[in-house]
């Protein structure tokens, strides 16, 4: 709806006005990483989900992660002719690569994608925005962008890949990933017509590129991934870990529902009790929709994580993602046993050979199907759908569980609890 999770808002944000992504030239500058940035920022654009849709809101999200490396003849710390430079205590840094797109250029291409950036943090390693639809990450040299609703994510590609291009970078790896749709009538082309539709827009771009599709017969649950490219040597986690859950219950859904016109997002994380999945993450990013409807990201170092809930009953959606295993590993079973949704995808992909949870110890819930591939980037991926067991001895009407000290993961990455 309307309304929802697409909704542009001015509670609880402020005109960013003291931070430039653009100053003058860097050169020859041997910076040391320093602070975080935050700030909120107000759209001018329209988000594609923000017409009437007489359905409910999609909150199937449609992942687009390229992973860049330098063209031949190209330093890999290439820096672009114009830099942010950031000052603190402990230093200044400059990012390089993506991470010296312009502001207008990132918000332009999202505007084509139709979606528009409600707040951004910057880290030493990672630049984080939270979306009208979902979330995006900037690396040096990777991007990653989740869009929920009726957006056309694939439309950010060209643009990306030119940008990229003008920082002596070119794409090695290309991956595109989605549930399927709840409301697939709802959506533009080339998404209502399927995903070989999408494969056909890829291929375009990337002709050695194949795509997956993950399911069966009598499982309602479907993943789709096409992935293209080489194996590429990092110094941070390729790895990435979904969980999807369809069908929460109501208990846990009223949370994200706007109570009061004073309502924020940092409240709705400590009365959810996010805040533990990340204690020792040094950027939360939180988003409370109007009515209803909420998204985070965490950063830390080169780790990073994101949530996105649609509340409402009839076509629940909560997804969680993430870089770290250990992490997932978790808050997986702590998000099934608050959500407790009727359905769960577990997505493991990288260089794991197995799930990173034990699926088969998930309390209350049980392995419908476990499949897996080896894709062309010699990682593997396994999609696990799960189904919860019916227990007549639980009561939907009790009241809402909360992730606490006692029941929650450590932190985003272990290491991070000494930094």
């Amino acid at each position: 709806n309307a309304e929802y999770m697409g909704t542009h808002e001015s509670r609880n944000r402020k005109q960013l006005d003291n931070f430039s992504p653009l100053v003058e030239p860097l050169v020859g500058a041997d910076l040391e990483p320093g602070p975080v940035v935050t700030a909120a920022i107000v759209p001018d654009c329209e988000p594609a989900s923000a017409a009437a849709d007489p359905c409910g809101f999609e909150g199937v999200e449609k992942t687009l992660r390229l992973v860049f490396s330098p063209c031949a003849n190209t330093s890999p710390t290439i820096v672009s002719d114009r830099v942010s430079l950031l000052d603190g205590p402990e230093g200044s840094f400059a990012p390089r690569g993506l991470r010296t797109i312009a502001l207008a250029d990132i918000e332009a291409f999202l505007a084509a994608s139709g979606c528009s950036i409600l707040s951004f943090s910057r880290g030493v390693t990672c630049d984080s925005y939270v979306l009208s639809e979902s979330s995006l990450f900037m690396f040096e040299q990777e991007m990653i962008i989740k869009t929920c609703g009726r957006t056309r994510t694939l439309v950010v590609l060209p643009r990306v890949v030119e940008l990229a291009a003008a920082r002596g970078l070119a794409v090695a790896q290309c991956f595109y990933s989605r549930k399927n749709f709840m409301f697939t009538s709802e959506q533009s082309m080339p998404y209502r017509a399927g995903f070989d539709a999408e494969t056909a827009e890829l291929s375009a771009f990337f002709p050695s590129g194949r795509s997956f599709t993950f399911g069966a017969d009598g499982v309602e649950d479907e993943y789709h991934l096409f992935a293209a490219g080489r194996c590429v040597p990092t110094e941070r986690s390729a790895d990435k870990f979904e969980l999807l859950m369809m069908g929460s219950c109501e208990p846990a859904l009223r949370k994200f529902f706007e109570v009061s016109a004073a309502a924020t997002a940092d409240e709705t994380m400590r009365e959810c009790g996010f805040p533990a999945l990340f204690p020792a993450a040094p950027v939360v990013n939180a988003h409370q929709f109007s009515p209803c409807g909420f998204s985070f990201n965490a950063i830390a170092k080169e780790f990073w994580g994101t949530m996105h809930v649609t509340p409402e009953q009839a076509f629940s959606y909560v997804s969680y993602e993430c870089n770290d295993a250990e992490a997932f590993a978790r808050s997986a079973p702590q998000l099934l046993a608050l959500f407790r949704p009727a359905r769960a995808v577990v997505i493991s992909l990288g260089a794991c050979a197995a799930p990173a949870c034990d699926l088969h110890s998930l309390d209350q819930y049980e392995v419908a199907l476990h499949q897996s591939a080896t894709l062309p980037t010699e990682q593997a991926l396994h999609v696990a759908s799960l189904t919860r067991a019916a227990d007549d001895s639980e009561s939907e009407s009790s009241g809402s569980p909360t992730l606490t000290a006692s029941n929650s993961v450590t932190s985003l990455h272990a290491e991070l609890a000494s930094v």
